[in-house]
């Protein structure tokens, strides 16, 4: 699949979705602020590519599919949901507590289910919104055009970005 600004935002996002995970399953109890920080940014992160999405795709992909749209519009709803419950856990680690170590082993087992659920969204994303029936309508969409932003920055020129 040729590269648009959607996939491109979204390697970047499953490259920070990843370097979370790496750093959780190495955190330490002495880690636990810098942890629920990180999760901070990501979620800031996930927070915002969810309100680009469904201010500038969704109305648009419900003219072409409402189907698919409130299918999608409904993924981000529970993501959000489960994403809200792992940063409530995250705010309660402190270094200092006899069960961290349990504590942070858990909300690491909970980060992986959450990130194969986000993985198997932009997935979904991905192959619904360039499906042959709906190719068409992604070149109406603005920003959605081939480029090639640093997948290491935060993309800022695509339909996605700040």
């Amino acid at each position: 699949m040729p590269s648009n600004a959607l996939t491109v935002i979204h390697k970047f996002i499953r490259r920070e979705l990843f370097d979370f995970a790496e750093r959780l399953f190495r955190a330490e109890p002495q880690d636990c602020s810098a942890i629920s920080q990180a999760l901070e940014d990501v979620t800031a992160l996930l927070f915002q590519h969810a309100a680009m999405e469904e201010t500038r795709l969704h109305p648009m992909l419900a003219d072409a599919d409402r189907t698919l749209a409130d299918h999608l519009l409904h993924d981000h709803h529970r993501l959000h949901d489960d994403l809200e419950r792992l940063r409530a856990a995250a705010s309660t680690l402190t270094a200092n507590e006899v069960d961290c170590t349990e504590r942070l082993l858990q909300l690491h087992l909970d980060w992986n289910r959450f990130l194969a659920a986000y993985l198997a969204h932009l997935d979904e994303e991905e192959r619904s919104l360039f499906a042959p029936s709906l190719i068409s309508f992604l070149p109406s969409l603005p920003g959605l055009r081939p480029c090639a932003v640093s997948l290491r920055v935060a993309p800022s020129c695509c339909a996605c970005g700040p």
